[in-house]
């Protein structure tokens, strides 16, 4: 089960991320969508639109302008006045149809007159001339041009340049391809916004089933690890607190959420062939002979016979095994030295041997947190790895170790 925990939750790390992605995604789907019914409302409905024709307007780049060129031009009876055709075009070359077209020219000289107009409605004001379409030629459809015209009398010789081009969109936004694009991006995205919230909501109830076996897990382990430490009123709370400082090494250590749980899973049992050592030899408080010392130090191997079929924690059985064998080889009972020995049990040695100085035994008070400080660094490349020594020093340093309570959870520790 433990090893199932550890591949849940790295499963569920890696599905988050995939989800964060898709609500990303989804995010972004909407934006699109919502600029794209953005265009349809203004381009659809939005009632009268205008066109204006600036002086410096370059009207080959527009898609809908309007002209008025005077084509003819004479002098008035009168002498005075001067007579011009004005033939005006309104083009469209757009993919929408447009209705209810209106010009309106501004500029117009005062007193000017219309002679005869075509193909609109006339109506002369102040300083402008107002075009309306007729009901006959009142669309414009894309890429066609509708043609209008006028006799216009000036005091003088005149070119119609500011004008104003008024048209309203014929087509429903239904016509437009883009309508049926953004509906059916609409309809995946509605679709998919349900899958993921649905995928969601279970990747949720199922983080809440793996804390729960997880914390199921780490109570069995705190359970064996007081029922070993039960053998020694000196060692009450040791494997915790060796699980603790392990933890918290390989996090200063950069490894990964994974390796950080299997080694606090592994610190608690690390001890766990004390059980195979008889109690008077292990609360005895004068001096170990030899026959006593070999017997206590083959607590290491028994550790890791009891843990060798215990595969759901990677490493479990090695971090009991190995965690007495020295950096420069001269532990026990294998004789291992330097990166042979394997990782957890050389974090496991340092965390093991830092709680031992910094509590009471059978045999001695608690040491010294300087005496502490200075068997951390003397022994660094001879009992323990010096990277890991290091960072043990550390932690005592920023007052991380020795911690009076272990907190219940990582939370905890970070509260």
């Amino acid at each position: 089960m433990v090893k199932y925990i550890c591949v849940r939750k790295y499963q569920l790390g890696v599905i988050d991320i995939k989800v964060r992605k898709l609500y990303i995604f989804l995010a972004v789907a909407i934006i699109i969508i919502g600029c794209g019914y953005a265009y349809l409302f203004e381009t659809y409905n939005s009632g009268e639109t205008l066109f204006a024709q600036d002086k410096t307007t370059d009207l080959e780049k527009e898609d809908i302008y309007v002209t008025i060129e005077k084509s003819k031009g004479w002098a008035g009876e009168d002498k005075i006045t001067v007579g011009g055709q004005y033939d005006g075009k309104i083009f469209n070359n757009s993919d929408i149809d447009y209705t209810e077209w209106r010009v309106v020219i501004n500029g117009v000289p005062k007193g000017s007159y219309i002679d005869s107009s075509w193909d609109g409605r006339y109506e002369e004001k102040e300083g402008q001339i107002i075009v309306r379409c007729d009901d006959y030629n009142a669309d414009v459809l894309n890429n066609t041009v509708r043609p209008f015209g006028m006799v216009l009398y000036t005091p003088f010789q005149y070119k119609a340049t500011d004008i104003e081009l008024y048209m309203t969109p014929k087509s429903s936004m239904t016509e437009s391809p883009v309508f049926w694009i953004i509906q059916v991006f609409t309809a995946v995205t509605v679709v998919s916004t349900i899958i993921v919230l649905i995928f969601d909501y279970r990747i949720k109830r199922l983080r809440k089933k793996s804390n729960e076996y997880k914390n199921i897990i780490e109570q069995s382990l705190k359970t064996f690890a007081n029922i070993i430490d039960a053998k020694d009123q000196y060692t009450c709370g040791h494997s915790e607190r060796v699980a603790y400082y392990s933890r918290e090494i390989a996090r200063r250590m950069e490894l990964s959420d994974d390796e950080r749980e299997r080694v606090y899973y592994t610190a608690f049992l690390h001890d766990i062939g004390k059980i195979a050592i008889p109690d008077a030899i292990l609360q005895k408080k004068g001096k170990l002979n030899d026959e006593e010392r070999n017997i206590i130090q083959t607590h290491p191997t028994v550790g890791g016979d009891i843990l060798k079929d215990f595969t759901s924690v990677e490493g479990i059985c090695e971090g009991a095994r190995y965690h007495h064998e020295r950096y420069d080889g001269t532990g026990y009972n294998e004789g291992r030295k330097g990166e042979e020995i394997p990782l957890f049990a050389r974090i496991i040695c340092v965390a093991d041997s830092y709680d031992a100085m910094a509590s009471s035994r059978c045999y001695r008070p608690d040491l010294d947190p300087d005496y502490i400080l200075s068997e951390l660094k003397r022994c660094a490349g001879t009992q323990f790895d010096p990277a890991i020594a290091s960072i043990m020093v550390d932690m005592i340093n920023d007052g991380f170790a020795p911690v009076t309570k272990v907190p219940e959870s990582e939370e905890d520790e970070e509260k």
